[in-house]
């Protein structure tokens, strides 16, 4: 018995401590944006942008647009309260630096849709030249029934005041565990997809935005993470434009 404890010791010795090693390196490279499972193809997906909040700290505009960055979604708010400390500053001095902004505010199902619009539209000014306002819709689906009408209904009055107001099709960011939502509710809105590790699993149903990595380090910014949103739009800069110019014409 205590040689084959032996045996056991050095084969984790020489095996589990290489393994253990070279999965902490993994996790290490994965979580400081070193390793990517997606890189989306340059001539394909030429129209390239972030998405950013507080949390990514001061920003330097002009540095980070010249990082073969076009546009950034804006935190503006959360729930029916929460308003983003850097909007305001990132909002202005990111359309001073040329790049296409647009906002985007974080669904909590404990407000109505109603509180959550107003504080969307009491942050976020009501430009021709901006992207659709977006929901960012992140929480899981429920089982149960009464529980995802009511976010649906929730989200819903949100989206509808939204389009009142702005006069553009509102965009739904959206993750794959809230993506029974989607399929339930929301047929009709423009989708920006978070997709880390695959390519978007939105099947048959078209997406505009991909948001294709989580851990992107460019530079321009002071936040302690030091890592990005990085997203593509998902054609051309002819369609983009065009996409731009429809929304600001109130199309979809």
């Amino acid at each position: 018995m205590a040689m084959a404890n032996r045996w056991i010791l050095k084969l984790l010795l020489r095996v589990g401590l290489p393994l253990c090693l070279a999965c902490g390196i993994f996790v290490f490279c994965l979580d400081q944006g070193i390793i990517w499972f997606n890189n989306p193809s340059l001539s394909l997906y030429p129209v390239r942008g972030v998405d950013v909040s507080h949390h990514q700290g001061e920003v330097d505009w002009p540095r980070l647009a010249g990082q073969n960055i076009h546009f950034v979604f804006i935190k503006a708010t959360e729930g029916g309260d929460f308003k983003d400390t850097r909007f305001k500053r990132n909002w202005s001095e990111a359309r001073a630096a040329g790049l296409k902004v647009g906002a985007y505010h974080f669904f909590r199902s404990g407000k109505s849709g109603l509180e959550q619009a107003a504080n969307f539209i009491d942050s976020v000014p009501r430009l021709d030249d901006a992207l659709p306002p977006v929901l960012d819709l992140e929480l899981p689906a429920p089982n149960d029934l009464e529980a995802r009408r009511d976010i649906i209904v929730k989200a819903t009055e949100f989206l509808e005041v939204l389009e009142a107001h702005y006069g553009k099709k509102p965009i739904i960011y959206i993750t794959q565990e809230a993506y029974g939502l989607i399929m339930d509710g929301f047929e009709g809105y423009p989708l920006w997809v978070r997709s880390i590790y695959t390519y978007p699993w939105t099947g048959e149903r078209s997406w505009v935005f991909w948001q294709y990595s989580s851990r992107g380090r460019l530079e321009g910014y002071s936040g302690p993470e030091k890592r990005i949103d990085l997203n593509v739009f998902n054609s051309t800069w002819e369609d983009f434009r065009r996409f731009a110019g429809e929304s600001a014409k109130g199309g979809s």
